[in-house]
């Protein structure tokens, strides 16, 4: 199986965001409640993938000078739709989370919240060690990874690798996504000396129905620093 080129993953990113479920989605709790908990002085917040700028919002409203990055044109103009009236304090850019092009040691907070599993996992670990670079000393990072439970079963998708699967239906046909076990995240995060990971089975979305018998909505939610 051929890997889509980037403007392919592009046209089914702005098929997949101007579907209402997407367009509409409200902030996470998770993260509504991460960012209740972090100092609310101006500091530079990134989001990694930022949909429709939900996250985005919430902390220009508290006074954080925040970036948002998607490679989804239709998630561009929704995240500026989004922060309308915060031009000054914020900016939406085009990007790809494997590879930025922002100076190393510069986010103070970095969300990436159901975004950075969507690939291989030579993606996944580049993202991650991006994330790292730009990553401030003293800053904080958020992380949203879907569990193995959460897999479809073999006969379900085209399983490209070893945890990584390229879905044959849905909103995201296509695309490959990599999904990891407990024991994953220490490796994949060694980097950061602060690691605080928690194991999260939310319920099916509405309309949504398990994949298979042991499918669970399963996800690991990743607090990183230093």
């Amino acid at each position: 199986m051929r890997d889509l080129t980037v403007p392919e993953q592009k046209e089914i990113w702005d098929r997949r965001n101007a579907n209402e479920s997407f367009r509409d989605l409200a902030p996470d709790p998770r993260v509504l409640h991460y960012i209740g908990d972090l100092p609310q002085q101006s500091r530079r917040a990134l989001d990694l993938g930022c949909g429709n700028g939900r996250h985005l919002l919430q902390l220009a409203e508290i006074g954080w000078r925040c970036t948002g990055i998607d490679w989804s044109t239709e998630a561009l103009v929704q995240t500026r739709q989004a922060l309308s009236g915060f031009e000054q304090t914020t900016s939406v850019l085009n990007g790809d989370f494997r590879r930025t092009t922002f100076s190393g040691n510069y986010f103070h907070l970095i969300l990436a919240i159901d975004v950075i599993h969507h690939g291989k996992r030579r993606d996944l670990e580049r993202a991650i060690a991006e994330i790292k670079r730009i990553k401030a000393i003293s800053g904080d990072v958020l992380v949203s990874l879907p569990g193995m439970r959460n897999a479809p079963a073999e006969h379900q998708a085209d399983w490209i690798e070893e945890q990584t699967v390229v879905l044959r239906n849905g909103l995201e046909v296509g695309i490959p996504h990599h999904f990891i076990k407990e024991e994953d995240i220490g490796k994949l995060f060694r980097t950061f000396r602060k690691i605080s990971a928690e194991r999260v089975v939310l319920p099916m979305p509405p309309g949504v129905e398990p994949l298979h018998s042991m499918h669970e909505n399963e996800w690991y939610w990743i607090r990183l620093s230093g």
